[in-house]
């Protein structure tokens, strides 16, 4: 959790067979860290509630929701309640192959189409079971996935209007991967534009339209969600939370985080104790 570093390396182990399932669970209140890598992700979520932010974009994912995190998007998992998930990755160039334009085109956050829920199920239980040829069955499947999801979550208006917007988010996503890297620090937004080379009215006017939040209230989000983790281990009191997460001031820190966490700071700390029975 200490480690702020955002590029995941992922790994196929059978050049042959470019693709990895995982389940995992998460504790109630546990984040995983921002991060983006270069090939498709799916999240079938089976049990509980979590939030998804995806290029600086909330997105509710209970039970039964498929999350689709496209390449080199920016994202981290919040569990509101203790969640279990399966995580499918398939390999960019798998999907090159078989022209599958991953990349090229837009693909929408969240399904909960039914075929494409079924398609990930039998993804499941190939993998699990592992019977003789499974793996040609599992690549069937995953081609059949990935290609309804081209042609059904695919975000209307590509072409020249989707690279500028494609450039307009990478620019998105790298003031969030500065901010991410950076939020300890004493931050304003000329810095912020200074640092990432673009004018203050157009980057700030395209951050907002991209994540809906404005640079400083994500600044402070992001603040504030730091400090939450910081609190629920108890290794720190409040002042020094805030300090570890950019905050000069406790008043202000108090409010602002009951703004975006929905309670005061001391009763995440006292919520942390019970959780590891301190109370």
């Amino acid at each position: 959790m200490a480690d702020n570093t955002l590029f995941e390396h992922q790994r196929f182990e059978q050049p042959n067979f470019p693709i990895t399932l995982h389940p995992w669970t998460l504790p109630q209140n546990y984040y995983v860290l921002p991060h983006w890598h270069e090939s498709l992700e799916l999240l079938l979520f089976t049990s509980g509630q979590c939030t998804v932010e995806i290029d600086g974009v909330m997105t509710d994912a209970p039970a039964g929701t498929l999350i689709i995190i496209d390449a080199l998007r920016i994202h981290r998992i919040n569990a509101i309640q203790s969640s279990e998930y399966y995580c499918l990755t398939i390999d960019k160039n798998y999907c090159k192959k078989f022209d599958y334009p991953i990349g090229k085109i837009s693909l929408r956050n969240k399904t909960g189409d039914k075929c494409a829920l079924a398609h990930y199920e039998a993804i499941i239980r190939e993998m699990e079971a592992g019977k003789p040829y499974y793996k040609s069955m599992v690549q069937a499947e995953v081609l059949a996935l990935v290609g309804l999801l081209c042609r059904e979550s695919s975000v209307p208006g590509a072409g020249a209007d989707f690279e500028q917007s494609r450039r307009q988010l990478e620019m998105v996503r790298k003031s969030l991967i500065f901010l991410s890297q950076h939020y300890p620090e004493p931050l304003t937004i000329d810095k912020i534009c200074q640092e990432i080379g673009f004018s203050k009215f157009y980057l700030c006017h395209e951050f907002k339209s991209a994540t809906g939040k404005t640079i400083v209230d994500y600044l402070n989000f992001l603040r504030c969600e730091n400090a939450r983790y910081l609190l629920w281990t108890g290794e720190h009191n409040v002042r020094e939370c805030a300090e570890r997460c950019g905050f000069n001031s406790d008043s202000y820190f108090s409010k602002t985080y009951k703004r975006w966490m929905g309670e005061l700071p001391s009763e995440t700390l006292s919520k942390g104790q019970k959780a590891r029975g301190r109370s």
